[in-house]
């Protein structure tokens, strides 16, 4: 009879978990979804390298874990495509699972991230599945030789460009038969930038179904940090094109 009378509200946490987009980004997108938060709501903004966590949290009866993902739906319609999972979502884990449901498969063709980016994909459990391999083509004769990037195009435009990345990407895609693949190609610093490319000057490259894009990146001075916010970066750009993928 007590317990009934006097029932004390419980507090929930959902986690939202986003990459590719600042704090103060993500502030001015949500800003008036925030405002329209029940009493009984609140939103924590938690920012890692490359990633920010969103922590809605509630205090309620038994119901409030349902009002919160009811909020957090409407939230996530806003944040697209920087929202890639919620709570303990490992990224390079969404991404497995997308492709190994889909019976799709992955290489990659890394410069500038030295293997960091096959590391993240192959640290989890099956990947075998869907991860056929990867070339560490670390200088111009290697990228060359291994996934026949010309050398009139890097005596051109220089390696880190949109054109050498979408080559790698292409290379990497004939000599593996993968149904999608990501080149990397930076600067990722102390030294090495020019005025026209400085540190933290980065592209990004993709072959598969949709076709070969590219993506500029340009971040900091701090090598680890550009090395693990590229490798970021390309899996979430991963993730939205195999989506997007319609075939």
């Amino acid at each position: 009879m007590l317990k009934s009378l006097y029932k004390t509200a419980t507090i929930h946490h959902r986690t939202v978990l986003t990459q590719g987009i600042g704090e103060s980004r993500i502030e001015g997108i949500i800003e008036k979804w925030v405002e329209k938060l029940p009493d009984n709501m609140r939103i924590s903004y938690l920012p890692a390298t490359g990633r920010v966590r969103l922590r809605i949290s509630g205090s309620g009866d038994e119901n409030i874990l349902e009002q919160i993902d009811a909020e957090i739906s409407k939230m996530i319609e806003l944040l697209y495509p920087f929202h890639y999972g919620y709570d303990d979502d490992i990224l390079e884990s969404v991404v497995g699972k997308l492709l190994s449901d889909r019976k799709q498969t992955l290489a990659i063709a890394e410069s500038c991230t030295g293997g960091y980016l096959s590391h993240m994909i192959t640290s989890i459990a099956g990947s075998s599945d869907y991860f056929l391999g990867s070339m560490t083509t670390y200088c111009n004769e290697v990228k060359e030789k291994w996934i026949d990037v010309k050398p009139e195009v890097l005596q051109k435009v220089g390696a880190v460009s949109s054109e050498v990345v979408e080559a790698m990407a292409v290379g990497i895609r004939n000599q593996s038969g993968a149904d999608y693949t990501v080149a990397t190609s930076g600067i990722a610093g102390p030294d090495g930038g020019t005025p026209e490319k400085p540190v933290g000057t980065v592209w990004i490259g993709f072959a598969g179904p949709n076709g070969v894009s590219s993506k500029k990146l340009v971040l900091g001075l701090s090598r680890i940090r550009n090395i693990e916010v590229t490798s970021l970066t390309a899996l979430n750009m991963l993730r939205v094109k195999i989506l997007e993928n319609k075939a």
